[in-house]
């Protein structure tokens, strides 16, 4: 990623050692594998989350884009520094999948962008399996409310 700083604001101080641009001390580059590092805290932290699958999927575009894997994780930054995740997760029992895949786009999205100031074109969330507790498999899968037969009344 290649960091480009607007200047010193108009009014502020031309003093080289108080405020100098960041363009004028170089570029800098954040690697792929960092994003990774990212990722991995803001998913391990969200409730929900029972750990991240160690399935990574997801194809190499043609480009000059870079890859980074991790368990559960796929980082894909193409020629303008945008970012794109997939994120590959196993989910603890009773969560609402839809709500926690939402809060984790919007909060890795957040961070990625909060972070390294990259611009994220989208974060795919990938539910693998849920994760049962013992006393889950033991009580076995919840009894739905029983179907009506065809052509009974109440």
């Amino acid at each position: 990623m290649t960091y480009k700083s607007p200047g010193v604001a108009p009014g502020a101080s031309a003093d080289p050692t108080e405020h100098t641009p960041a363009a004028a001390l170089g570029q800098i580059f954040v690697a792929p594998e960092v994003l990774v590092t990212i990722v991995r805290q803001v998913v391990s932290s969200e409730p929900g989350v029972a750990r991240l699958s160690g399935r990574v999927g997801g194809r190499r575009k043609a480009g000059r884009g870079q890859i980074a894997t991790s368990d559960g994780v796929r980082i894909a930054v193409d020629e303008q520094n945008g970012v794109t995740v997939d994120l590959r997760i196993i989910v603890t029992a009773g969560v609402n999948m839809v709500e926690m895949a939402h809060a984790l786009q919007n909060l890795v999205t957040r961070a990625i962008e909060h972070m390294v100031e990259m611009k994220v074109h989208g974060v795919n969330v990938h539910i693998d399996d849920v994760e049962l507790s013992s006393s889950d498999e033991a009580a076995g899968p919840p009894n739905p409310s029983p179907a009506k037969a065809k052509g009974q009344h109440k």
